[in-house]
């Protein structure tokens, strides 16, 4: 696990190389083990620091290059699946120390450039140096678990893991005040391919993009997203299939995927909330390996499942750690979350992350289990089962939240709907072979929550919060065959309105935890520890909305006002951004 940083002088210019050297540092506690650089003609700063997370703290520059020695790359995240795409041809007696990494930069020289994505499985943000082209190959997992951002104006072009150390290097920070406005008229604060920044974009997920060196113009080169995952031979084959049959596979899948993701010679830890995803995880993980931690967070004086831990540590035959959060240490934690985003965070439980992965790293643990992503591909939130209840329900979750009275003829609000709009019929049209128009649109929510929510708001607070940390979040509901096993489930495994409440949303995964731990244990869903309530001595008529003359909202207290926990969050949380805006840059 690492941080990348690239500086681009477009007027093939010497870079000022302590500038960059200095920013690179700056994700120091992505790498805290070593850093390197590349130099390409003077303009072109390529640089890495490393987290070590199997073996010997090796500092091997020569795994970064092909054999061919035509391509050398900086990588971030995990192959998990790196040993199966060693080609007979591919000489492993010239490295004594086969890794991902040299794995990947490896397929570019047996020409896997466009299937890249294809073929991978695991979490990943790489950048690719072609010295015969003289261009970089530029890309993310599909899912979006590993950020990548680029910047650009008339004389640079960065490349970083991170915008706080872009922002150091420019100076560079102006803000897109449309792109917050969007935070306060859909349910999360969606992004898509722009920051908060005017220069500053999400590279997408899945996508290979290629950036000529000689011209400087960005290209892409393939796209493979999760929707390519979804298969109608495999989905009509579950329709007919048995429903212990089905957990019996996804039971498999699951403890062999987590086999394969356990860091080797690294201490590790598993998250516990009580809900299904995380105490599944735990269960499979204490069984096939000795975590060093298991860790269980909430609030002082709304802790209602505490209780419920001890028997969770029976079962598991393991002690669990339990930390509980205050309203005086939120507060503080949430000004440190801000300056790691340097943007309103896109949802209350980064917090909780943040102080998970911190508990964590005082144990020496290097990576965290989660079950991220699990409620998005089975269908855990209570909105899908919601939607079951209304027949004429056609439309994306994200559409159903949006109050157009806020930005009444504001431009850039009609370009995000209309963004909303093109990924809710992309995600329509992956499952256009599902007869059943009710089920296709349920199941096309859940997919466009995969592809939008679960990058933007989710992963984004796994990479950020657990990086600062040196801490690299894993997550086994986001392997490949687990994707491709959620998505070509029809909707009858996931939600049910026949079925009783406890099991009438993420049936399967349900029905694999009955397996491990008693039906008493089924609790409401938890989630990490979102907006305390004891915060709300902080909102209501104290708030001064610093930022509503910079958004010019007219009338906005009135339109947004903060009647609900979800708002309150939101104002809050934008109100200490601005806030604390000069300490952040």
């Amino acid at each position: 696990m690492c941080g990348i940083f690239i500086v681009i002088n477009k007027k093939s210019q010497p870079l000022n190389l302590q500038n960059c050297k200095r920013s690179l540092k700056q994700m120091h506690r992505r790498g805290p083990d070593w850093s390197f650089y590349k130099l390409v003609n003077k303009n072109i700063f390529i640089g890495q620091v490393v987290l070590s997370m199997t073996g010997e703290k090796k500092k091997n520059l020569n795994l970064h290059y092909s054999q061919s020695g035509n391509f050398f790359i900086v990588f971030n995240g995990e192959i998990y699946n790196y040993k199966s795409l060693v080609f007979s041809d591919f000489d492993k007696n010239k490295t004594k120390n086969l890794s991902d990494t040299n794995v990947l930069v490896n397929l570019f020289d047996f020409n896997k450039i466009d299937k890249i994505n294809s073929i991978l499985d695991g979490m990943y943000a790489f950048v690719v140096y072609d010295k015969h082209k003289k261009q970089l190959l530029i890309s993310r997992d599909p899912q979006g678990e590993k950020s990548l951002y680029v910047y650009e104006n008339n004389n640079t072009i960065i490349v970083s893991s991170e915008i706080n150390p872009i922002i150091s290097y420019t100076k560079d920070n102006e803000i897109n005040f449309d792109i917050i406005k969007t935070y306060f008229c859909s349910r999360h604060f969606l992004q898509f391919e722009k920051t908060i920044f005017k220069n500053i974009k999400n590279i997408k997920p899945g996508v290979l993009t290629s950036l000529d060196l000689k011209n400087f113009k960005f290209k892409t080169v393939s796209k493979y997203l999760m929707h390519d995952l979804i298969d109608e031979k495999i989905f009509n084959i579950n329709e007919k299939r048995d429903e212990d049959d089905l957990c019996e596979e996804l039971d498999y899948l699951l403890e062999k995927n987590l086999k394969e993701m356990i860091p080797i010679g690294r201490s590790f830890a598993s998250i516990i909330s009580g809900g299904i995803d995380s105490s599944l995880i735990s269960n499979y993980i204490c069984r096939i390996s000795n975590p060093k931690k298991i860790i269980y967070l909430n609030h002082i004086g709304k802790d209602k499942f505490s209780h419920q831990m001890k028997i969770f540590e029976n079962y598991l035959n393991r002690s669990i750690l339990k930390y509980k959060i205050n309203p005086d240490n939120y507060q503080k934690n949430l000004i440190k979350c801000l300056k790691i985003c340097n943007s309103p965070i896109n949802s209350h439980d980064f917090v909780g992350k943040f102080i998970l992965s911190k508990k964590i790293r005082q144990y020496n643990c290097r990576a965290l289990f989660g079950g991220d992503g699990a409620d998005e591909l089975f269908g855990g939130y209570e909105t899908y089962r919601q939607s079951l209840r209304d027949p004429k329900v056609n439309h994306s979750a994200y559409t159903r939240f949006v109050n157009p009275k806020i930005f009444d003829g504001d431009d850039y609000f009609n370009f995000f709907k209309k963004k909303l709009n093109e990924n809710w019929k992309n995600s329509l049209k992956s499952y256009s072979f599902v007869k059943n128009q009710f089920d296709r649109n349920r199941l096309a929510m859940m997919l466009m929550d995969s592809t939008i929510q679960l990058s933007s708001v989710g992963l984004r607070g796994c990479d950020l919060m657990s990086m600062y940390h040196s801490v690299e979040t894993r997550s086994v509901f986001l392997r490949k065959d687990i994707i491709k096993f959620a998505l070509n489930l029809p909707l009858k495994f996931k939600i049910n309105l026949k079925k009783n409440s406890l099991m009438s949303t993420k049936i399967l995964l349900k029905k694999i935890f009955l397996k491990y731990y008693p039906r008493k244990l089924i609790l409401e869903k938890q989630g990490f520890p979102g907006f305390p309530n004891e915060m709300s001595e902080f909102l209501g008529p104290k708030n001064k909305y610093i930022f509503k003359d910079i958004l010019k909202i007219k009338n906005f207290t009135k339109k947004i006002g903060n009647s609900d926990k979800a708002t309150s969050w939101k104002i809050y949380n934008t109100e200490m951004y601005f806030k604390n805006l000069p300490k952040l840059f």
